[in-house]
């Protein structure tokens, strides 16, 4: 498949032209600027910022802060499964048409996409991603490579539970121990969150509750570490992920986790 028909199919099924071109140039090299990113995909420059910011909301792409922001491109597969469940209401009557088809392109572009071309430097160790589902489908990505620990600190407000339950399940079943410490609320926990960690227990996942955690936190395998950050400017509660890919920075946070551990309570339902 060439290039004119990639661009043709992510138009029909997700992207402006320009979106389009970006996200395919992304595809093609790596993490890349936004200078650089205007040439490779003859986007005008005046426009290419609010193109990529459009790529990230959307679930496309996600960014490394810095003087010069580097950009790289979600995988297709998870990009696309994203963007069809966002638009599944709107578009419900064309939806099998549409996953035929992403099913076909993601699968031509994976052939070509390396997670491993998208980290050019050492130093490119911090990424963001914005928006509640974005940050949980990626987290669910990440959830997926885990081989030995995942510890999370949560309070509320809660991510989407339910898609998350099933990759949980699949990471305990690996062998992967899992820890949560909850934030003890005055109030007591909903129905939801009871539910959720009940069912992770009898899988295997253990889970204490501490009167003070400041922000929410998650380190995988000691090699990933995220936080979940409110957008202070924005008027509606938005949060964007830090995702830090960094052994010595996970293992500090891994550290942090376990002296809370220590001192936690057990979760009482």
């Amino acid at each position: 498949m060439d290039s004119a028909t990639f661009l043709s199919d992510l138009e029909r099924l997700f992207l402006s032209p320009y979106e389009a071109k970006a996200y395919l140039a992304l595809i093609k090299n790596g993490s890349i600027t936004a200078s650089e990113l205007s040439k490779v995909a003859a986007i005008p420059k005046q426009r290419t910022h609010d193109i990529l910011r459009n790529l990230e909301t959307k679930g496309f792409a996600i960014s490394h802060p810095g003087r010069a922001r580097l950009y790289k491109p979600v995988s297709p597969q998870l990009a696309f499964n994203q963007a069809l469940e966002k638009e599944e209401g709107r578009f419900e009557t064309e939806m099998e048409h549409r996953r035929d088809v992403a099913s076909q392109l993601a699968s031509e572009l994976d052939s070509v996409f390396d997670p491993k071309s998208t980290d050019k430097s050492p130093s490119e160790y911090i990424w963001t991603v914005r928006g509640g589902p974005n940050i949980s489908a990626t987290y669910v990505e990440s959830l997926g490579k885990a081989e030995e620990t995942v510890v999370e600190l949560l309070k509320e407000p809660y991510s989407e539970l339910e898609p998350q339950i099933q990759e949980y399940a699949k990471t305990l079943e690996r062998g992967v121990s899992v820890k949560f410490i909850l934030h003890e609320e005055e109030k007591g926990f909903g129905e939801e969150i009871i539910q959720f960690m009940s069912r992770l227990g009898r899988r295997g996942a253990e889970v204490k509750t501490h009167p003070v955690i400041h922000a929410k936190l998650a380190v995988i395998d000691t090699s990933e570490a995220w936080t979940a950050l409110m957008d202070p400017a924005s008027v509606e509660e938005t949060f964007t992920a830090l995702i830090i890919q960094h052994a010595q920075t996970a293992k500090m946070y891994h550290h942090y986790f376990e002296k809370m551990w220590a001192e936690a309570d057990d979760f009482s339902k």
